[in-house]
C-alpha cells in the first residue's frame, strides 16, 4: 500500500526533470495550419532570437505486422538542438518511444509503416528513445514532411487555389522551437503570437512550472495516501504483537522469573518482531512493486519511464515500516512489564 504513491512520487519527479533537460527551448509556437519552412528564417533574423527550428508534430497510426497503435509523428531536423533527445533518426528510419514499441512488439529491423491522410510511407525501426511525456514515433523533419504533403501536383493544384489546406504546403512544419536571448521572451511571444496561422506559443518555463504544481500537488495526496498506509500497518502490526504476547504471556513471566530483566525480556520480544519484520520487508518489496506496477498500469501510456523506485524511497519506506513495527509493540512491553509473576506463573501450573 505504501509502495504505490512513494512509486508514482518517484515515477513524477524522474518524468519532470527528464522533461526539463529534454526541452532546451524557450519558446515554442505551434500552427493551426502547417506552414512553409521558410518562417523558421523568418523568425531566426528577429531581434532577440539566438535560433530556431522547425519540427513536424501531426496524428499517425502506425503498422507493424498486423499490429497498429495510434500515436503523433515528431520530424526533427538532423542538426536540431532544442528538442534535446537522447539519439536523432538517420534519414529513412524510424525511432519510437519505448512503451509505444513494446505496445507494437517491434525490435530494431522491423518495418514500421506510417499513416497520415495525406500519404504513408515504410521505415526500418532503427530503435528506441526515451521520451517522458507521451509515446512519439520520431522521423528525420525531411521523411515527416514526405508523409504529411500530399503528391506535388495535388498539392500545386491546391496551394493555387489558394485554400491553405494541411498537406498543401511543399517543405512544411507544424511547430517552430525558438531560443530567445536574455531579456527579450515577451518581446519574442508577441512576435510569434503575430504570426499567420499561429494557434498558441508555449514557454517551456511556464510548462516546467505548471508541472511542478502539479508534482506539489501529487505529492500532498500521496502523502495523505502514505498516512492511511501507515495507519493500516499500525493497526495490523499492534494487533499481532498484542496477540503475540498475550499468547506467550506465561512464558514470558517464566523468564521474567528465572532471573530476566524487563528490558531483557522485552529485547527478546523486540528482536522477533524486527526478524519478522526484515524477513515481510525481503519479501514484501519486490511484491510490492509488482502490484504498483499493476495499479499504475493506466499512466503507463502517459509516463514512459515505466515503474520506478529509487533506493532512498525504498529506505524510507522500510524505515517508516520497522519504526511502526517497534512503535506498535510499546504498549505490550508496558504491559509485559506490569505483569504480575505470581498469578502468571499459577496461570502456567494448573
Amino acid at each position: 500500500v505504501a509502495l504505490t504513491p512513494g512509486i508514482f512520487l518517484d515515477v513524477m519527479g524522474l518524468t519532470i526533470d527528464r522533461q526539463a533537460a529534454l526541452q532546451a527551448y524557450d519558446l515554442k509556437v505551434s500552427f493551426r495550419q502547417p506552414r512553409s519552412d521558410d518562417v523558421v528564417g523568418e523568425i531566426t533574423g528577429w531581434p532577440g532570437v539566438t535560433t530556431a527550428e522547425g519540427i513536424i508534430e501531426f496524428p499517425v497510426r502506425l503498422r507493424v505486422a498486423g499490429r497498429e497503435a495510434t500515436t503523433f509523428l515528431l520530424g526533427l531536423p538532423a542538426d536540431g538542438r532544442l528538442l534535446a533527445l537522447e539519439t536523432r533518426p538517420r534519414p529513412e528510419t524510424i525511432l519510437l518511444a519505448r512503451g509505444l514499441a513494446q505496445e507494437l512488439q517491434a525490435r530494431p529491423g522491423a518495418m514500421v509503416t506510417v499513416e497520415t491522410p495525406f500519404g504513408a510511407g515504410d521505415f526500418p525501426l532503427e530503435g528506441t528513445v526515451v521520451y517522458p511525456l507521451g509515446r512519439p514515433a520520431v522521423l528525420s523533419l525531411p521523411d515527416a514532411q514526405g508523409v504529411t504533403t500530399l503528391p506535388q501536383g495535388i498539392a500545386d493544384l491546391l496551394s493555387a487555389s489558394g485554400l491553405g489546406l494541411a498537406g498543401a504546403v511543399a517543405d512544411p512544419v507544424t511547430a517552430v522551437l525558438v531560443g530567445v536571448a536574455p531579456g527579450q521572451l515577451e518581446a519574442v511571444r508577441e512576435r510569434l503570437y503575430a504570426l499567420p496561422a499561429a494557434e498558441r506559443v508555449e514557454a517551456s518555463a511556464t510548462i516546467r512550472a505548471d508541472l511542478n504544481e502539479l508534482l506539489g500537488f501529487s505529492a500532498t495526496f500521496m502523502r495523505v495516501m502514505f498516512g492511511f498506509a501507515a495507519a493500516l500497518g499500525f493497526a495490523v502490526l499492534y494487533a499481532i504483537t498484542v496477540v503475540n504476547v498475550l499468547e506467550r504471556r506465561r512464558e514470558l513471566a517464566t523468564l521474567r522469573t528465572l532471573g530476566g530483566t524487563t528490558g531483557e525480556v522485552g529485547w527478546v520480544v523486540t528482536g522477533e518482531l524486527l526478524a519478522v519484520g526484515l524477513l515481510g520487508l525481503l519479501l514484501g518489496l519486490p511484491l510490492g512493486v509488482v502490484i504498483a506496477e499493476k495499479s499504475l498500469e493506466t499512466f503507463q501510456k502517459i509516463f514512459a519511464l515505466g515503474v520506478v523506485l529509487l533506493p532512498r524511497t525504498a529506505l524510507v519506506i522500510a524505515g517508516a515500516t520497522l519504526a511502526i513495527l517497534v512503535v506498535s509493540e510499546v504498549p505490550s512491553l508496558v504491559a509485559l512489564a506490569r505483569l504480575d509473576l505470581a498469578q502468571a506463573t499459577r496461570e502456567r501450573a494448573t
